[in-house]
C-alpha cells in the first residue's frame, strides 16, 4: 500500500523501524561486526523497503552556531541505485547535515 501511494503521488515515504542492538561483550569495539541488530517491527517491515539507511551514535559532539549534536554516522545499507558508503552527520533543528572534515 505504501509503495502504491508513493507512486500515485510521486513522493517518497519514510518508514522508521527502530532496532534493538545486542553488543558482543567479548569485542573491544562497538561496531557492526560485534553486534546483532533486530528490527522492532519484524522482518516483514525490514524487507519491504527500496532504500535502507542505518544511523549510529558515535562518541563526541559537533557544533553549529548555538546548537550542539551528538556525532552520528549515516550509512547506506541497501539501495539499488546508491553506492554503499557512509558519512558523519549532526542532527540540527533544520534536519541532518554532514560534518565537514577539519583537515
Amino acid at each position: 500500500m505504501l509503495h502504491n501511494l508513493s507512486q500515485e503521488f510521486t513522493t517518497p515515504i519514510l518508514c522508521i523501524n527502530q532496532v534493538t542492538d545486542v553488543f558482543n561483550q567479548s569485542a573491544n569495539s562497538l561496531n557492526s561486526s560485534s553486534s546483532s541488530v533486530c528490527p522492532a517491527l519484524g522482518l516483514a517491515w525490514a524487507n519491504q523497503v527500496t532504500v535502507r539507511l542505518m544511523m549510529r551514535r558515535l562518541q563526541g559532539k559537533v557544533f553549529l552556531g548555538d546548537q550542539s549534536s551528538a556525532l552520528r554516522r549515516l550509512e547506506v545499507v541497501f539501495a539499488p541505485h546508491l553506492a554503499r558508503n557512509g558519512r558523519d552527520i549532526g542532527v540540527w533543528r533544520e534536519g541532518l547535515r554532514a560534518v565537514l572534515d577539519s583537515d
